[in-house]
């Protein structure tokens, strides 16, 4: 299991166990590189401790819990977690500033507790093996423990192939759940748990204030945070998109350090990426940063899709992970944390769907379970009913279930757009966003924090009136005001353009003439769609090109397939072909011969 999770932690593995219980550690030193080793135990020897992530407070812990006469041994940050536990209980989980997921162990009650942070930013995956708990960072490291081969969960695919990602807690592998956010699970010696939530985003109370006091409230908040945020004894980055969000971190860490912070920025050729790409090299300009850009034609990355289906564990089919695998992989070079912008649109209100509406629009959206937001589902009517098999078609009609819950979830008096946010803060950010920042940097042994995902900033955020948040044509509007002491107006207020993928080109590369005969060939394939449906599919993109989506999460399916049904969650062998991948996973064996064998599909050049 340890080896399985060594990309995550390149500096070392630690490894404790008894009669009960046996945990192993792989470590990325950021805290205290010479003495933070884990497992960490507490001084008596009744704790034992794993995590992942950061305790961003863990200096304010160490002085309170030091009065209270608790005695650390080391420097590392997520010490603070044993001693919050020996003294608070669980209800000392309250007490931690950060992004976690960790897994402590009371030697003397024989008890396990499973905790992850409140947004969901570093992930905790959970399944039962006979008896048996098991549990880890990534889905691929439960595959050693468990005591079967696992299938395909049907809800949690349909989810994948329908959305573009699975909305937890159920995963892609049958008996195999995530901890949700903010919630910690006790696990007793007899096998019983208990799972409960420690922080509720419904519990936020509204902002009453003047716009000038918010204003100073946040000054304040975010200076403190900022500062929690920068404690590494490793250097720190940016990835820096040329945006608000990140343009805005970017000068908040340039002011914290005195060498020029590392900046990299990422783009397409051939695409509308290069007006974000000077926009970000003009502000590194500005601010005197270390810039790095790198841009790729989109045929090049193609051959990425494997490793993405990989990093990810197959539980996202965002082609954005794409570039960021590849900005984690110049960044490993020379650091080891990255900061990035996540958040700041869901927090502040930054994307269009959040605006306010015509009165039709509102009325048809006060009609909608789902409060109006919709879902990025790339399948046209006819590709539905070509290739769906029953169990897909039946999903397609209850596909917004886990949106149309989070709706529900959210207060009335809230208005549309404070509970579209909410929607999104529990659905799209940690099961889409966070999946993709965490798992393509943590691929390369990156640390990736996300401040704007602070969760008093979340707080903050959502308690703002909509006309705070949304004034004219600007969405964003009180971060955009905010930031006026930083950045220059013409880039606050400048429309907001987001990163293009160019999907449909790196799709084209990725669609080899062997690719395109064995796909229809697989298992996955097989198992879940009319496999005549998918050559009509695939013939259709390369004729018309207008089912991209389509095709997209077919293709990833079928490789998340192959190489976690098929072959257990073994590492695919160093650029090894994405055909080959497939090939490896053809029901009833080796794929059958180009010569005849595809019906509908022609052979390229």
């Amino acid at each position: 299991m340890g080896e399985r999770l060594a990309h995550r932690g390149p500096d070392g593995e630690g490894l404790f166990h008894d009669d009960d219980i046996g945990l192993v550690h792989r470590r990325l030193a950021v805290v205290d590189p010479a003495g933070g080793q884990q497992p960490l135990r507490s001084q008596d020897g009744r704790f034992v401790l794993v995590a992942n992530g950061e305790v961003y407070n863990h200096r304010e812990l160490r002085r309170e819990l030091g009065a209270r006469g608790r005695c650390f041994t080391t420097g590392s940050d997520c010490e603070a977690i044993l001693h919050v536990y020996a003294e608070f209980g669980t209800a000392g989980i309250e007490r931690l500033h950060g992004m976690f997921a960790f897994a402590l162990y009371d030697t003397r009650r024989r008890r396990l507790i499973l905790g992850r942070d409140r947004l969901g930013i570093k992930p905790l995956f959970l399944a039962r093996a006979g008896s048996a708990w098991i549990f880890a960072s990534e889905m691929k490291a439960l595959y050693p423990a468990l005591s079967r081969s696992p299938q395909p969960n049907a809800a949690a695919v349909s989810q994948l192939l329908l959305n573009g990602w699975v909305q937890g807690p159920d995963q892609m592998l049958e008996g195999v759940r995530q901890l949700p956010p903010a919630r910690q699970l006790v696990v007793e010696r007899s096998g019983q748990a208990r799972e409960h939530a420690y922080w509720e985003l419904q519990h936020v109370a509204p902002f009453t204030g003047s716009e000038n006091e918010a204003g100073e409230r946040f000054d304040a908040l975010f200076g403190d945070i900022m500062e929690e945020h920068v404690r590494a004894d490793v250097p720190y980055g940016l990835l820096l998109s040329g945006g608000v969000d990140s343009g805005t971190l970017a000068a908040l860490l340039s002011e914290r350090q005195a060498r020029p912070l590392q900046t990299f920025s990422f783009g397409f050729t051939g695409s509308g990426n290069r007006n974000e790409l000077d926009d970000a090299q003009r502000l590194a300009r500005r601010l005197g940063t270390e810039h790095t850009r790198i841009e790729l034609d989109p045929v090049s990355i193609g051959s990425q899709l494997t490793e993405a289906t990989w990093a990810t564990d197959g539980i996202i089919q965002d082609p954005a992970v794409l570039p960021t695998l590849v900005l984690a992989r110049e960044a490993s070079r020379s650091l080891k944390v990255v900061f990035t912008g996540e958040g700041g649109d869901e927090v502040f209100a930054g994307y269009g769907r959040y605006r306010r509406r015509s009165l039709l629009k509102r009325f048809a959206a006060r009609l909608d379970p789902a409060g109006g937001l919709g879902l990025p589902g790339g399948w046209p009517g006819d590709a539905r009913r070509d290739c769906f098999q029953g169990h897909l078609m039946d999903a397609w009609w209850h596909r917004r279930a886990p949106q149309c819950g989070a709706w529900e979830r959210t207060p009335w008096r809230w208005g549309a757009v404070r509970r579209r946010q909410a929607v999104d803060l529990q659905t799209r950010l940690p099961n889409r966003l966070l999946v993709k920042v965490d798992r393509a940097l943590m691929a390369h042994g990156i640390e990736g924090r996300v401040p704007f995902l602070d969760h008093r900033v979340v707080e903050f955020g959502l308690s703002l009136p909509t006309a705070f948040k949304v004034r004219g044509p600007h969405k964003k509007y009180f971060l955009r005001h905010w930031a006026e002491s930083y950045l220059p107006r013409e880039q606050l207020y400048a429309g907001k353009r987001g990163f293009h993928v160019p999907s449909g080109r790196i799709l084209a590369a990725a669609l080899t003439p062997d690719v395109v005969h064995v796909l229809p060939q697989t298992r996955a394939v097989r198992g879940w769609f009319d496999a005549d449906g998918i050559r009509r599919l695939l013939l259709r993109q390369e004729r018309r090109g207008d089912v991209a989506g389509s095709v997209w999460a077919v293709l990833m399916f079928a490789l998340w397939h192959a190489l976690f049904v098929d072959g257990r969650g073994v590492p695919p062998a160093s650029g090894v072909s994405i055909a080959e991948v497939l090939g490896n996973s053809v029901a009833g064996g080796r794929p059958a011969s180009a010569t005849g064998a595809s019906p509908g599909v022609r052979r390229r050049a």
